[in-house]
């Protein structure tokens, strides 16, 4: 038995069709060497962003392994920008994610897409404002964690295709968010050797999930040893330090390209371009849609979302811009 053995796998939820989102392609005149680029001289041999990564979360017994991936990319991001460390609330973005896409708030996990969408429209408060917690998992934050929300309109997310291998993105100093579904059996074996292994090896106990799985984000890769870093949110307890090596096998078998995201400066990065949809077009489209009415009471989107959101989004992404550029 393992301490571990009671967290929640079933926190990302799959979409039945993907949704209209961004799309990440390679930069004009590039293109991937193999589908694993493990023979491709253009990318470096290895990389590992864990230097940026701020200290492993632990999402406890909830189902919020979306939002503990995506602000652990935002606080990635934020670090390799230069910016001083801001502990951010995974609870608040979890809370506004859920309520982009249900009308009742549950503790039922949430999609990649709609905690971007949240993240960029509401912004994310500190972590001592709203800190996760079982007894609040559900609960609205406060109007304090609201003011003190900081926004990030200049974040971009796009989902992966299938041309474009994960190390390609990662080598532009870019995490991923993945959605994976795997027996309970590989991370029990994967906390007691800091690898991962793959699915068939192991005996494997219950029925594997059809519309859920775990988010986690990578946040590295070694071509020799084809293993990507994956940062996992059950503490530092957890593996090595929280995090531990899963197979490129793993990766090409068992998780779907469309239930991948890069996040960050993507029209910043020389060797990637947007496809399709803009961020932009994206979330308003997803604010709009929400299916609950009271979304826009608490978001700063009081001018609708063609006013104020449009403006706030256009500042943010030219200070990231900026920062990129070290101006």
């Amino acid at each position: 038995m393992s301490e571990f053995d009671d967290y929640v796998l079933t926190g990302y939820r799959f979409e039945e069709t993907p949704s209209a989102a961004p799309e990440i392609g390679l930069s004009a005149g590039r293109s991937a060497q193999s589908d694993t680029a493990s023979s491709d001289a253009t990318i470096p041999p290895r990389v590992d962003l864990r230097k940026y990564c701020s200290e492993i979360e632990d999402q406890k017994r909830t189902s919020s392994c979306v939002a503990n991936a995506v602000v652990g990319a935002l606080e990635l991001l934020q670090a390799r920008q230069g910016h001083p460390r801001r502990d951010l609330s995974r609870l608040f973005v979890y809370f506004n994610s859920r309520r982009l896409h249900s009308a009742e708030i549950k503790d039922e996990g949430t999609y990649v897409h709609t905690a971007m969408a949240a993240l960029i429209a509401h912004g994310v408060c500190e972590e001592k404002l709203w800190p996760l917690s079982e007894l609040t998992v559900n609960d609205p934050p406060t109007q304090a964690c609201y003011e003190n929300a900081q926004h990030y309109g200049g974040i971009e997310f796009a989902r992966m295709k299938a041309s474009v291998p994960i190390e390609y993105v990662l080598a532009e100093g870019i995490p991923v968010v993945i959605g994976v579904t795997l027996p309970r059996e590989c991370y029990t074996e994967a906390h007691k050797t800091g690898v991962m292994p793959l699915p068939e090896n192991v005996q494997q106990s219950g029925e594997p999930f059809r519309h859920s799985g775990h988010a986690m984000c990578v946040v590295g890769y070694d071509l020799e040893s084809k293993h990507y870093i994956m940062r996992n949110s059950w503490g530092c307890r957890y593996a090595k330090d929280g995090y531990f090596m899963m197979p490129f096998a793993i990766m090409d078998k068992h998780s779907e390209p469309e239930r991948n995201w890069a996040i960050g400066g993507l029209t910043e990065a020389p060797g990637l371009e947007l496809l399709g949809r803009t961020v932009k077009e994206s979330v308003e489209g997803m604010v709009s849609a929400a299916v609950s009415p009271r979304v826009a009471d608490t978001s700063g989107l009081r001018q609708g979302v063609q006013g104020e959101f449009e403006t706030r989004l256009d500042k943010a992404k030219k200070g990231f811009r900026s920062r990129l550029r070290g101006n």
